[in-house]
């Protein structure tokens, strides 16, 4: 299932343009990065697929001094399986977050190490919003009359207004563990297991 939605994410960037396997992991890490990645071990084998099964054509441009260069190019019959994907309802997928699985365990650990935690959650979100707010500059000044870039913005709008909401939870939380009281911080006594009456 995730390498069909590779497959397809690999065909909308092709869509918006032919490039090589470097030329899309350089687009991935541009310009969705703040909410989809592509490895190098994904591109490759899916563009290999995608050409066998003709939604891609694949050229060889040489190169003086450097290895011949792929280009992929999408072709009509790779429109019309990306036509039939985005046409179909999206899957909502359950994030794993071991921010939050460690904080589910917090009473294992103690308070000042959940305090810890969970700052360094506000930080990287802290930097997630300033790198949206570069890549919505760098998008505007390379990019001012592509019909793609309000769809772009819009992702960028999701991935800030997601970012500020959790850097309020983040402050409630930071607030609600310092409240915790003194006994509690330090770690959680393990239970005693109840003997059985013979």
């Amino acid at each position: 299932m995730k390498q069909s939605k590779s497959k397809h994410a690999i065909l909308g960037l092709l869509a918006q343009g032919s490039g090589s396997g470097y030329d899309i992991k350089k687009i991935v890490e541009q310009k969705i990065s703040h909410f989809w990645n592509e490895s190098y071990g994904q591109i490759y084998p899916i563009l290999k697929d995608l050409a066998a099964t003709k939604l891609v054509s694949r050229k060889v441009e040489r190169q003086t001094g450097k290895p011949d260069r792929q280009v992929y190019t999408i072709t009509a019959r790779g429109r019309a399986s990306l036509d039939d994907w985005l046409s179909e309802p999206a899957q909502f997928q359950v994030l794993r977050n071991e921010t939050l699985l460690k904080l589910f365990f917090g009473h294992e650990s103690d308070t000042d190490a959940n305090l810890r935690l969970i700052q360094r959650y506000r930080d990287y979100h802290l930097q997630l919003i300033d790198g949206c707010a570069e890549l919505e500059k760098e998008l505007k000044r390379d990019h001012p009359g592509d019909t793609d870039l309000p769809y772009w913005l819009m992702t960028i709008d999701h991935c800030r207004v997601e970012a500020r909401a959790v850097l309020r939870w983040c402050d409630v939380t930071l607030k609600k563990l310092a409240d915790l009281d003194e006994p509690t911080r330090g770690r959680k006594p393990r239970a005693t297991p109840v003997r059985q009456r013979r």
